[in-house]
């Protein structure tokens, strides 16, 4: 996955224009950006993942920093590492690509994730800026279905990476 990515033009336009990066450190069954990330922190860019408060229904971005031993992070609601409170947050104006956990994703770009709706806010948000961050849904190529249904609020993604490439969405049929 991460070959296609740091590969890819979508990559190298982030790095270009200084625009920040937002991925996810994932759970144990989801794919895994962190190699993505790595590079990207590397490379020099600002790289953002999400932090949840208790209770709170919405998510926003923190920069994602190394420490001696790794990640500075700490365990945040349903289990999810996430930056600490101090945490600088990083502006959705800086965002250039969002990476977005799939649960499973469709052609068309829509994406079904763990039911809470952090995402769908988060996306709602950044749908207001000009120009929009892109989107791309991260799913193992077996996650990938013709159609899911779909509510008012879900938003499609501009693209999709997979094991396997980096495409944009929709699929052409």
């Amino acid at each position: 996955m991460a070959r296609h990515f740091l590969a890819s033009s979508l990559f190298e336009g982030l790095l270009r224009q200084g625009k920040a990066l937002m991925g996810y450190l994932p759970l144990p069954d989801e794919a895994d950006v962190e190699p993505i990330l790595e590079a990207a922190v590397l490379r020099g860019l600002r790289v953002a993942v999400p932090r949840v408060e208790p209770g709170s229904p919405s998510m926003t971005a923190r920069a994602l920093a190394r420490g001696p031993e790794g990640w500075r992070v700490e365990k945040g609601p349903f289990g999810v590492r996430q930056p600490p409170p101090e945490a600088a947050a990083v502006p959705l104006e800086e965002m250039g690509v969002i990476l977005v956990p799939a649960v499973a994703v469709d052609e068309e770009g829509y994406r079904l994730g763990y039911g809470k709706g952090y995402y769908d806010r988060f996306l709602q948000e950044a749908l207001r800026l000009k120009p929009v961050p892109l989107f791309v849904a991260v799913a193992f190529q077996f996650q990938v279905v013709p159609e899911l249904p779909r509510a008012p609020w879900d938003i499609p993604c501009h693209g999709l990476l997979t094991e396997e490439g980096l495409w944009p969405l929709p699929i052409p049929r």
